[in-house]
C-alpha cells in the first residue's frame, strides 16, 4: 500500500511539472495553438491560480537576489501577473502570495530598467535586435511581446519586431493576418504596419487581414487611427467598425462587421456565412494545409453557410457535399470535390 501511494505521489509530481513546463513556455510565446489550449485549459481550472504562483515562488528561489535576475525571468514574472485572474474571489492567503508576487515583479522590473539604462550600449544592441515569427499553412501561434501584448498569428503569416521596444514606440510588420491584444501605455503608440498602411493604437484589441488585394482592419476593443499610402484620408475606428482599403481601387470603406465570423480564426473556429464556394476552398487550403481542386466550376458560385469549432476536415467536407450535392475524394493532402451526380 505504501509503494502504491508513493507512486501516486510521484505520479501527480509528475504531472504538476508538466503542467508548469507548457505554462512557461505558453508566458514566453513559444506554444503552438494545439499547445495553448491546453493551457488555457489548465488555467480554468480551480489549481490554475495556484500554479501561476508556484511559479512565481519557483523563480524567485531560484535568484533571491533582484540584481541577478535576468530579463527573460522579469519578462517571464510579468507575463505571470498578467496571467493571474482579476476578478476570481480567493482566500485571503493567496491575496498575500500575489502581494509578494507583486512586489518581486516590481524588483525585477526595476532592476531590469536599471541594467539598461546603466548600459546605453547594451541598450541599444537590445532595442535593434529584430525578431520575426511566422506561422506555415495550417498552423496559428501565439506570441507574447516584451511590453504584455499578445499577438495570435493565423496560418500563412508573419510578423517583424523589435526584441525590446523603445522608450517612444513599438512598431510591428505584419504579413498576413494577426490579432492584436495591445497592452496601454499612453506613452508608447502600438503600430502595426502591413504593406501600405499602418495602424495606430495605445491600449486595444484589433485584427489585420491583408492577404489579397482588400486589406480589412477589424476593431474589437478600444479605438486605432488608419493611415495609407493608397488612400489621402485618415480614418478612425471605433469597436464593430472595420475598415476596407482596397489596393486596386484605391478606395477605403468603413463598415460594420461581424465579430463572430471576423475574429472567430483565432479561438480554432471556421465561421461561413454565405460565403461562395470559391472563398471557403481558399480558407480550408489555408487552415488544414491542404490542395482542393474542383472539377465543375460552377461548383465554385455556390454558395454555403456553416460553423466548425476545432473540426476535421472530413468533417468540414462532409458537411458542405450534404448541403451542396457534393461528392469529394481525399487523397493524402490532395483534395478532389465535383458534383454528387
Amino acid at each position: 500500500v505504501a509503494s502504491q501511494g508513493n507512486y501516486m505521489v510521484e505520479v501527480r509530481f509528475s504531472a504538476i511539472t508538466m503542467k508548469k513546463e507548457l505554462i512557461k513556455k505558453y508566458l514566453r510565446g513559444e506554444c503552438s495553438f494545439e499547445e495553448e489550449q491546453q493551457v488555457k485549459a489548465i488555467l480554468e481550472t480551480k489549481d490554475g491560480s495556484q500554479l501561476l504562483d508556484d511559479l512565481a515562488d519557483e523563480i524567485w528561489q531560484q535568484e533571491p537576489d533582484p540584481k541577478q535576475i535576468s530579463l527573460d525571468d522579469a519578462r517571464l514574472f510579468r507575463n505571470i501577473e498578467n496571467s493571474i485572474p482579476r476578478k476570481k474571489v480567493v482566500p485571503i492567503r493567496s491575496y498575500i502570495g500575489y502581494a509578494a508576487s507583486f512586489i518581486l515583479i516590481a524588483l525585477a522590473t526595476f532592476f531590469v530598467i536599471q541594467y539598461e539604462t546603466d548600459d546605453p550600449q547594451k541598450k541599444n544592441l537590445a532595442v535593434s535586435e529584430k525578431i520575426t515569427k511566422s506561422t506555415s499553412r495550417g498552423q496559428k501561434s501565439t506570441i507574447m511581446l516584451s511590453d504584455g501584448s499578445k499577438v495570435i498569428l493565423n496560418s500563412e503569416s508573419s510578423i517583424t519586431y523589435n526584441k525590446y521596444f523603445t522608450d517612444t514606440s513599438r512598431n510591428i510588420t505584419l504579413i498576413g493576418e494577426a490579432f492584436f491584444e495591445v497592452a496601454k501605455d499612453k506613452k508608447r503608440p502600438f503600430n502595426v504596419t502591413s504593406g501600405a498602411t499602418t495602424t495606430t493604437a495605445l491600449g486595444t484589441s484589433f485584427n489585420i487581414n491583408n492577404r489579397t488585394k482588400k486589406q480589412r482592419i477589424s476593431l474589437a476593443t478600444g479605438k486605432v487611427k488608419i493611415i495609407s499610402t493608397v488612400i489621402t484620408q485618415t480614418y478612425t475606428l471605433d469597436p464593430g467598425e472595420a475598415l476596407d482599403i482596397n489596393s486596386s481601387t484605391k478606395e477605403a470603406t468603413k463598415l460594420a462587421f461581424d465579430i463572430n465570423k471576423d475574429l472567430s480564426w483565432k479561438d480554432g473556429i471556421l465561421f461561413f456565412e454565405n460565403d461562395k464556394v470559391a472563398e471557403i476552398i481558399s480558407t480550408l487550403e489555408l487552415w488544414y494545409d491542404v490542395k482542393i481542386n474542383i472539377t465543375d466550376k460552377e461548383i465554385l458560385a455556390k454558395k454555403y453557410t456553416g460553423r466548425f469549432e476545432n473540426s476535421s476536415l472530413e468533417h468540414v467536407l462532409k458537411s458542405m457535399s450534404f448541403a451542396l450535392d457534393l461528392s469529394y475524394q481525399m487523397n493524402g493532402k490532395n483534395i478532389t470535390i465535383k458534383n454528387a451526380n
